[in-house]
């Protein structure tokens, strides 16, 4: 049939870059949200994301922060269950010459264990935070 398939216009969220606490293989809405691995978007579809954090300085290079993110991914006559999600965490951050590193934890408030989540999983990341 027609349409797009939903994994292909970037209405998916969790991960690092938008809400942290959801690896890769949480994201969301995944085929356990959507019914199916094969659906196709053929309607209007919004994402809404709202990070929050607050960064301080620990020693030297190393920095924390804590955090809040949330989002929500609705697509016109398809129900979603518990469409907005959202988690809070605490970060270390570390500023090499090359680069920054980042510890962070985030736990779920909306902890789906049906869903294959992980509850409050740790991610590592290399890059700009």
């Amino acid at each position: 049939g027609g349409g797009v398939p939903w994994n292909n216009k970037g209405l998916i969220l969790g991960g690092e870059s938008t809400i942290r606490g959801y690896l890769p293989g949480e994201a969301f809405p995944n085929a356990y949200d959507l019914g199916t691995d094969n659906y196709k978007l053929t309607t209007e579809a919004k994402m809404y994301l709202l990070k929050t954090e607050i960064r301080f300085p620990v020693y030297g290079n190393i920095g924390g922060a804590v955090f809040y993110d949330g989002g929500a991914v609705t697509i016109q006559d398809k129900d979603i269950t518990d469409a907005y999600r959202d988690s809070a965490g605490i970060g270390v951050r570390y500023a090499t010459p090359v680069g920054a590193v980042s510890l962070e934890v985030a736990c779920k408030f909306k902890h789906l264990p049906g869903r294959g989540e992980t509850e409050c999983p740790f991610q590592f990341a290399i890059g700009t935070f």
